[in-house]
């Protein structure tokens, strides 16, 4: 599943993601059977609404047939910005925290069904915020990290109420400059929020204009379940066998790895990159993946005074030789017959 709508940005990033969240509920609570997570369940048809306000009277008034609403109201919590840099641009990765809270309202007759439809309704709602596979198109376009809470029943005399909430990470850039990037020494950073898969590459590609040692690199990352995740260093579109492992782990634990790469040579130009070269299925793969490498730029060697040079000067008539000496800039006179 991907999204049409735009990626979030500088100059729409509520707007942005109010519109992606839109998409993407659509397409899941569209009355129609999904697969998720090796099940096929049906989703039921929900009406979409955003900020604070009223259920519309009644529900169905905006799509006949329809018993249920989905409001989603913003909460932002916090904002950073740290330097990022890219093959394409130079600039800043704006990272803004925010609370998502996902009020359902159902209302269908019958004794305990209004109940029944805001709770599927708020349990697959968790389900696929949840699901590594099922947020990878709101992953791609700048909305990551979801941390969803299961639905919690809220009292109320006209419907049938759940809440989910779901705390979130809005990560957009803001470019200042187009052009390779100039990185300084210190640490390369690669990261992947959706699931590593086998053949893909985590987000992250340095080049230097310079000569370049790779010294080590660590990882962080959600435990896969069942088998390791490997990741193997590129360095000019060629694999270099330095690899990192990502253990097996508890399901949303957090598990580390590093290695040492021994002072790895690059050279200018050459590009740097982390490939998944194993890993399980989609399910069972490692996610939330974070790599940070160590590079040093070796300083430039001095260069030494040049070797001392000499001419050999005879005198045709006398037949005697002085030999002329340069050295570091300062001439000495050699007579071999003194």
């Amino acid at each position: 599943m991907s999204l049409n709508s735009a990626a979030l940005s500088e100059i729409a990033t509520e707007a942005g993601l109010l519109a992606l969240l839109n998409e993407w509920l659509s397409d899941w609570f569209d009355g129609q059977p999904h697969g998720l997570a090796g099940v096929t369940p049906t989703f039921p048809a929900a009406n979409r609404a955003f900020g604070q306000g009223a259920p519309a009277q009644p529900l169905a008034v905006l799509d006949p047939g329809v018993d249920a609403e989905i409001r989603v109201v913003v909460h932002p919590r916090l904002e950073t910005a740290v330097p990022a840099t890219t093959v394409l641009y130079r600039g800043k990765l704006v990272t803004s925290f925010v609370l998502l809270n996902f009020w359902v309202s159902a209302k269908r007759p019958g004794t305990g069904q209004s109940d029944l439809l805001a709770q599927r309704i708020g349990d697959l709602l968790h389900a696929i915020l949840a699901n590594p596979d099922s947020r990878y198109a709101l992953a791609e376009k700048g909305v990551t990290h979801l941390q969803p809470s299961p639905p919690v029943a809220l009292p109320s005399a006209d419907y049938a109420k759940r809440l989910v909430s779901c705390g979130a990470a809005l990560q957009y850039p803001i470019q200042f400059g187009d052009g390779p990037p100039v990185v300084p020494p210190g640490c390369a950073s690669f990261t992947l929020e959706a699931v590593a898969l086998t053949g893909t590459y985590l987000v992250g590609r340095y080049q230097w204009d310079q000569p370049a040692t790779l010294q080590a690199a660590q990882v962080v990352a959600w435990a896969p379940q069942g088998q390791p995740v490997v990741l193997e260093l590129e360095v000019g579109g060629a694999l270099t066998g330095l690899q990192l492992v990502i253990p097996t782990g508890d399901p949303n634990t957090e598990v580390q790895a590093s290695v040492e790469l021994g002072g790895l040579a690059v050279a200018p130009g050459l590009a740097v990159r982390w490939q998944v070269v194993s890993a399980p299925d989609a399910v069972d793969t490692a996610w939330h993946c974070a790599v940070s490498m160590q590079v040093d730029f070796p300083a430039p060697v001095a260069p030494g005074p040049p070797p001392p040079s000499s001419i050999v000067l005879r005198d045709g008539v006398t037949g005697r030789t002085i030999q002329v000496v340069v050295n570091d800039g300062e001439l000495d006179v050699v007579d071999p017959g003194s």
